[in-house]
């Protein structure tokens, strides 16, 4: 009892300091809880050029290996490319955070990470993504900053995309800049109280293109409001609505409306008693 109590108490402290970073869109500097397994599933809906709804559903299973390394494996489904629902590839992502320096209510944390994707599809687009629409490799930082309620996050990545066919984008420069508050509870008392988080989050991206193919180049800004449910200190519901702000790549979509569920196994792996 004693062993199950340290798990419940050290969950509680780990969402009550961390609520407010769990960005819908990006991942913070900070890592899961140790031998934490998380479940996520995310379904986005897209108005493509042409006016029709598109899908993506996304699979993720992620693991906190100790507090300073995490990791993510992706699977992608999508009818954004096809007028079939298809398989859209496979990828792992990977963040190990190296600074941490830590007060009371307050820390500053920066982290490296890395993704590495494989689609096995052939999708005809200028838009660089590889996380549903082309192979690739992505390797950047992020800075994340909690100030009581609020949580600011920067993230700059650089990201290239791999094609055998179609239109080929070759790099893109990708910043993000998250911002989440905590509104309820107002106080803690127990882990099981439902947290409720606002988000707002800007992502943006400068595609650079091979010299024979110029047509791929273009920038990007879009603008991500979210509210966020987190319920009984594990499972968390996420709905973000997607508006492109500034838009001069072919074939982006210029807003899509996202819901994401996560749930955590804390003590994942080790011995309960």
């Amino acid at each position: 009892m004693k062993y199950l109590a340290s798990i419940l108490l050290s969950v509680f402290f780990h969402f009550s300091g961390l609520a407010q970073e769990l960005f819908p869109m990006t991942e913070p500097a900070s890592n899961m809880a140790s031998d934490a397994l998380g479940l996520r599933l995310g379904i986005s809906n897209y108005q493509s050029n042409n006016y029709n709804i598109k899908s993506q559903i996304k699979s993720e299973v992620m693991y906190g290996i100790n507090a300073r390394w995490m990791f993510h494996i992706n699977g992608y489904f999508s009818d954004f490319y096809s007028k079939a629902f298809l398989f859209q590839g496979v990828g792992s992502y990977f963040k190990y955070r190296f600074l941490s320096m830590d007060s009371e209510h307050r820390h500053t944390r920066m982290a490296a990470f890395g993704r590495v994707t494989y689609n096995p599809t052939k999708n005809y687009t200028s838009d660089l993504n590889i996380e549903g629409a082309q192979s690739g490799l992505a390797a950047g930082l992020v800075i994340t900053q909690l100030l009581h309620r609020l949580a600011l996050s920067v993230t700059l990545n650089e990201t290239k995309a791999y094609s055998s066919t179609g239109i080929i984008p070759e790099n893109s420069f990708n910043y993000n800049l998250s911002a989440g508050y905590l509104i309820y509870p107002r106080k803690y008392t127990n882990y099981k109280q439902t947290n409720c988080n606002l988000y707002v989050e800007a992502m943006g991206k400068t595609i650079t293109a091979n010299p024979e193919n110029n047509f791929a180049a273009g920038s990007s800004l879009d603008i991500i409001p979210s509210i966020q449910f987190i319920f009984n200190s594990q499972t968390r519901l996420d709905i973000s609505y997607k508006r492109s702000v500034y838009n001069t790549i072919v074939y982006n979509a210029h807003q899509s409306i996202m819901v994401k569920v996560e749930h955590n196994i804390f003590n994942a792996f080790r011995n309960r008693k």
